[in-house]
């Protein structure tokens, strides 16, 4: 009888360990067959820039995604845009060729740029630079000088076009004005007059 009981035990013993063994091997086999692949990192699109276009629609400016519309920098301007945070600022104003009679861009130009300067300290003006803006013809300027104590610089572009001149004014800290020149000269390129039809409609 003791033999018995000594030969069941063996035996659960030996059924014990082939268990914990086949256990151990499924462990084992399972992860290189199952497990689940790595997903793909998700991929976020960059900003892109915008088009920000005056209350009329009769002009518009393409701006980086950081800029947005701010109607609190210059008063009657068609169209106002900033980057606050980095205190960037680009306004244009415009004015109907039938309202200035024997105007030209160098007249107006020189006009603009006399009352800009005007309203700085010790303002210096560099230029001309002649460029084309938008397909209609402009002439830009440098203007720097002191407002409220603070030094700032202007690029001060004039254009043609073809109902109206247009005055376009992108300004910074003096500080600020090199590395954020190519910025505004993008915002500047960018300027686009209404189609045809558009201003010959416009009351």
């Amino acid at each position: 009888m003791g033999e018995l009981v000594v030969a069941w035990v063996e035996m659960k013993k030996l059924s014990f360990y082939f268990g914990v063994l086949g256990v151990l091997a499924v462990t084992i086999a399972v992860p290189s067959g199952c497990a689940r692949a790595p997903s793909a990192p998700r991929v976020t699109p960059p900003p892109t820039p915008k088009e920000i276009a005056s209350a009329d629609g009769l002009c518009r400016l393409t701006v980086p995604p950081t800029w947005s519309e701010d109607n609190d920098l210059y008063p009657g301007a068609e169209l106002q845009v900033s980057n606050k945070k980095e205190e960037l600022f680009v306004v244009v104003m415009a004015e109907s060729k039938s309202e200035l009679d024997g105007m030209t861009k160098e007249k107006y130009s020189r006009i603009t740029r006399r009352a800009l300067a005007k309203s700085l300290k010790a303002a210096k003006t560099t230029g001309p630079n002649k460029m084309t803006v938008g397909g209609a013809p402009g002439l830009q300027y440098q203007i720097s000088g002191k407002m409220d104590g603070m030094e700032v610089v202007y690029l001060h572009t004039a254009i043609e076009g073809r109902k109206s001149f247009y005055q376009v004014l992108a300004w910074t800290q003096k500080g600020k004005f090199d590395e954020a020149r190519p910025g505004f000269e993008q915002i500047i390129g960018s300027f686009k007059e209404a189609e045809a039809s558009r201003l010959s409609n416009k009351k």
